[in-house]
């Protein structure tokens, strides 16, 4: 979808009822996972259902807000 021009857009997914938005947070998991787990997954569960369904899938927005992380030095964070 990131690929699509704007009259492109407005054909394939503006006729649409819906679409699908993923959203998933960009935070740590430990020392073992990669800081896009959560996003990668919302990513791909999207892609999967909206081939079910047949909707429009929108580019997935990397939000999360997740308060266990608040001592960490470093963080992407919105401020609620």
């Amino acid at each position: 979808m990131n690929n699509l021009t704007s009259k492109e857009f407005e054909k394939q997914v503006c006729k649409q009822f819906a679409c699908i938005l993923p959203v998933g947070a960009y935070e740590q998991h430990e020392s073992h996972d990669i800081l896009e787990t959560d996003f990668v997954i919302a990513d791909y569960l999207a892609k999967k259902i909206g081939q079910i369904v047949e909707l429009p899938v929108l580019p997935t927005v990397p939000y999360g807000i997740s308060y266990v992380h608040k001592s960490l030095k470093w963080k992407i964070a919105a401020l609620v």
